[in-house]
């Protein structure tokens, strides 16, 4: 790639990622507002913690690595480590903790609806990407059990995995606002939070790629 073209994509790249980050934000807040607005009542709670997991910390955390991403760009590779597993962490806590206050405080049926069925299966995918993410950590002393570019591979397959899972729950969540608050609004943040789903996964994609290659080689 030419130079010339490889700064303008390097520019394109900052510029997705900082519409990003307010995207990020804005749906975040308002989501915040909403909850407390509600007195954080059962649903409204659940639907603040899984944002603030997924739509906030868990998509700033796979970005992490991104050389598009402006606030972790300075840091060093282990900096940027720890940062990841600190948001990957309080994310995944928090997404938790509003599927487990849905189950236990919200009477009727659940998992019969789209967003309940993918809330499960991406709650799955959070565990297992978890203990895979420790794996992945602790490659360099596994080697003996599993390469470590294989556990460091499954770790990004099974995150995104989880993330684009997650996203997608928290997609189908915002729609159901619908019954509260204006439709053009709710579609609104639906369509940032898809936006967020696609900005945020293509570092984690190209690193995916990146592996896969080496994982052939």
């Amino acid at each position: 790639m030419e130079p010339d073209s490889r700064s303008i994509l390097e520019k394109l790249e900052l510029l997705l990622n900082t519409l990003n980050h307010m995207l990020i934000g804005f749906v975040s807040i308002y989501m915040t507002w909403y909850g407390l607005s509600h007195n954080l009542s059962s649903v409204p709670l659940h639907a603040w913690l899984c944002t603030i997991g997924y739509q906030f910390l868990m998509a700033e955390a796979i970005m992490c690595f991104y050389s598009g991403n402006a606030w972790t760009s300075l840091l060093s590779t282990r900096g940027k480590r720890h940062i990841h597993w600190v948001l990957q962490v309080l994310g995944s806590g928090l997404a938790l903790a509003g599927f487990i206050i849905i189950v236990v405080h919200v009477t009727g049926e659940h998992f019969t609806s789209i967003h309940g069925i993918l809330g499960l299966v991406s709650t799955i995918f959070l565990l297992i990407n978890l203990a895979m993410g420790l794996a992945a950590f602790f490659s360099i002393k596994l080697r003996n059990l599993i390469k470590p570019i294989i556990s460091k591979t499954l770790h990004v397959f099974l995150g995104l995995t989880g993330f684009v899972l997650g996203m997608v729950t928290l997609y189908y969540g915002i729609i159901k606002l619908k019954r509260s608050v204006d439709e053009t609004f709710v579609t609104m943040l639906a369509v940032f939070s898809l936006i967020t789903l696609v900005l945020s996964s293509i570092g984690t994609l190209k690193t995916l790629f990146r592996n896969l290659v080496n994982c052939c080689n």
